[in-house]
């Protein structure tokens, strides 16, 4: 990972491995990661130092909301608070590559599937007729560029 400076054009290397997945900020402009190669969650202060690691974890996807870092493995959602500590474990109802957390609701899916997995109370299992490269849901709308890449779909909850 290497921040830019677009006024210098100076690089800076922040952290490196072969297999970041993914990643995600927290308000205070933290760097939180899922480092694959490592089996490592790293959190990155904001100067970019390592300020502490979970490890032994296979991550696919991580998201921060509010103060939460979702965790998504294999077989579960893990819960952290900023610290690293956990908070909760949630099961989910079948495999998925990608998550999305969004106040009450946490989406579940994975990329070129025709489906989602929404967790309100419970969960729920939400098809659509064309498969999904990616998804954004901001309150009750759910934004989905279908699987071919080429079209956007916008629905609201009241749709399904």
């Amino acid at each position: 990972m290497e921040k830019f400076y677009i006024a210098s054009g100076k690089k800076e290397t922040i952290y490196t491995s072969p297999d970041i997945v993914s990643f995600t900020l927290t308000p205070a402009d933290e760097i939180v990661l899922a480092d694959r190669q490592s089996r490592e969650l790293i959190f990155l202060d904001f100067a970019y130092q390592v300020k502490f690691k979970i490890e032994n974890i296979s991550i696919l996807d991580v998201q921060w909301h509010d103060t939460l870092i979702y965790a998504l493995t294999k077989n579960r959602i893990l819960i952290y608070d900023e610290y690293g500590n956990l908070f909760e474990k949630r099961s989910i109802p079948e495999p998925g590559n990608r998550i999305i957390v969004d106040h009450d609701q946490i989406i579940l899916f994975t990329e070129q599937d025709n489906c989602v997995h929404q967790l309100n109370d419970e969960w729920r299992r939400i098809e659509f007729p064309f498969g999904i490269s990616d998804l954004c849901v901001k309150k009750d709308t759910f934004v989905i560029l279908d699987g071919n890449g080429d079209n956007l779909h916008i629905l609201s909850h009241d749709d399904f």
